[in-house]
């Protein structure tokens, strides 16, 4: 599936606890997979997620209301 602006949504949910978004990369998933899994496993192994891939997050669509 695509997310509504065209990019992935990666990191942690907004609502929920313990839970991890990757999701929403269309037709590029193969090459934002590789990627993506760091991303999530640190995000889980460390308990602090990466900021390089902050825009990435589901809070952008709830910055937009």
């Amino acid at each position: 599936p695509r997310s509504a602006d065209g990019y992935p949504v990666i990191g942690p949910a907004a609502s929920r606890e313990c839970l991890w978004l990757a999701g929403g990369h269309y037709r590029d998933g193969i090459l934002w997979g590789p990627l993506t899994g760091t991303w999530i496993a640190e995000g889980i192994l460390t308990g602090a997620f990466p900021t390089e891939a902050g825009p990435f997050g589901v809070r952008r669509f709830l910055a937009r209301g």
